[in-house]
């Protein structure tokens, strides 16, 4: 294709910029001008075209391959090699790779009727050994089919029973329920009275305390739950004495804070037997960063939505307290819980007589 206003001819296949005059593509090979153009390139690459049929006629398919394959380094677009290299891979039995070497070699060279002919042998053999595979799929059920048919019967019922033994057996998994609340006085440890006389029996082995294992098994829970690792969860206690849960979760550079504990809140207090109060406290590089609770009543008002960053209570640090540039403690200590006052009863005074703490 001529460049208006210059006397340069543009390939149409690799678009490369070549002298008025040239017959093939300096940079691809193709033809430019025909049919012609197309035996000029073959000229250019004779000795190693010859060298490629000449190792596949021996039966050196391997380096037959590799010799068209360095033709084409230099001149991509050869057509010759190109139907070549289908003849090449044909002899082997590679249809699919030859099929695609002569479509390449009609793209360049269309008119070439020998490529054309051993295109269509090709599809047609490639017809042939789809329909042969397609009949001997059809006659595999044909041969011996009471036997088959009794052989899927026994696969099924061995199945069967596996499943069934198998769910019988199983162990419950952990990580699929939530551990129930310790009841009080469940944590007081047996101990051995005292007798007079030498003791013979032996030292019992130690066992995990029912706290230790349930707090085992809520840190599974959690991190299946949540989705997170379990290693994440530094710490998770159980206080039995109002079904709370204080859990001490790692923080990495890349968590929101909010967005972190909402994700711990939302399952762990979803459900009738969540615990009725979660605390969430996280913590990097061995300080406390954040720190928030979740009540059960609130998760359970959302329904099927999600408690938000609304629904945090206890959140540290808060809006008006530490400012987000001061640190936080690295063991902040809880308030103590006072007892509410009557704001109508007045505190006693010390002085007057017949109070209780007026000095005698």
């Amino acid at each position: 294709m001529e460049v208006p206003g210059s006397n340069d001819i543009i390939c149409d296949f690799c678009f490369a910029m070549n002298p008025q005059g040239a017959h093939i593509c300096e940079e691809c090979g193709a033809p430019l001008e025909g049919k012609e153009a197309g035996d000029e390139s073959d000229q250019l690459v004779y000795r190693d075209l010859a060298r490629a049929n000449l190792q596949r006629m021996r039966g050196d398919f391997a380096a037959a391959r590799e010799t068209c394959l360095s033709i084409l380094r230099r001149y991509p677009n050869n057509a010759t090699t190109q139907g070549l290299l289908g003849d090449i891979c044909r002899e082997q039995g590679e249809l699919g790779q030859a099929k695609e070497w002569y479509a390449m070699a009609l793209d360049v060279r269309p008119d070439d009727d020998n490529v054309r002919t051993r295109l269509r042998e090709t599809e047609t053999a490639m017809a042939s050994q789809e329909e042969a595979l397609r009949v001997k799929v059809a006659e595999v059920p044909r041969t011996g089919g009471r036997w088959f048919v009794a052989g899927l019967a026994v696969i099924a019922v061995g199945m069967a029973v596996g499943a069934y033994w198998m769910g019988k057996n199983a162990k419950p998994n952990p990580t699929a329920q939530r551990p129930a609340p310790i009841p009080l006085g469940q944590a007081q440890t047996s101990t051995a009275t005292a007798t007079e006389g030498p003791d013979t029996n032996p030292e019992p082995a130690l066992t995990a305390s029912p706290e230790l294992e349930a707090e085992r098994q809520a840190r599974t829970f959690l991190a299946g739950a949540c989705q997170l690792s379990e290693s994440r969860f530094l710490d998770v206690e159980l206080d039995p004495r109002g079904n709370v849960w204080r859990v001490t979760l790692s923080a990495l550079p890349t968590d929101d804070p909010t967005t972190l504990v909402l994700q711990v809140l939302n399952p762990g207090l979803d459900g009738d037997d969540a615990p009725s109060t979660m605390s969430v406290r996280l913590v990097r590089d061995g300080r406390l960063l954040y720190a928030a609770d979740g009540t059960r009543q609130v998760r359970a008002a959302r329904g099927t939505s999600l408690m938000a960053a609304a629904d945090l209570q206890n959140v540290w640090p808060s809006g008006t307290g530490a400012s987000p540039n001061q640190p936080p403690p690295s063991n902040p200590v809880e308030p103590a819980p006072t007892e509410p006052t009557d704001p109508a009863t007045p505190a006693p005074n010390p002085s007057e007589p017949g109070s209780d703490t007026a000095g005698n």
